[in-house]
């Protein structure tokens, strides 16, 4: 059953309709805290908080457990290499992977703001340079 989204498949699983469904936990990360287990891990058990909202405020402490967990890694920030140079390239990288990036709460969220981001921030979450190969295991999951 399509769920349209990420969270409307989770809506799916909580309401009924579906018994199975595959979500991002990032999608539902503002709606949902892990209760037992490790997050992201199989076995994790959420449940939907007492604030959520929109589609979710109706499922106030339902739960659901993590079968199988997929790491899926962050979409790349790209660049066209035929419109910058080497040299605005390295000034790009050298700003996104900076401390100041990294400590900025408007890009990675601390628990502790209450705020809801793209990016969550415990310790040692940050923008990273890579090589294409950092990707191999997304590719490795279709063969």
């Amino acid at each position: 059953m399509f769920g349209g989204s990420h969270q409307g498949s989770a809506v799916n699983l909580l309401t009924g309709k579906a018994d199975v469904a595959a979500f991002c936990d990032t999608e539902l990360a503002p709606y949902a805290d892990v209760v037992s287990g490790t997050e992201n891990r199989d076995g994790a058990v959420y449940a939907i908080k007492g604030n959520a909202s929109a589609p979710f405020d109706t499922l106030v402490g339902k739960k659901f457990t993590i079968l199988k967990s997929t790491p899926v890694l962050n979409g790349p920030f790209a660049y066209n290499s035929e419109t910058l140079t080497e040299e605005e390239v390295k000034k790009i990288q050298d700003l996104m992977t900076s401390d100041e990036v990294a400590d900025n709460p408007q890009i990675f969220v601390t628990k502790e703001s209450g705020m809801v981001g793209m990016f969550k921030k415990t310790d040692k979450e940050r923008i990273l340079t890579v090589e294409d190969s950092w990707y191999d295991p997304i590719r490795e999951l279709s063969e």
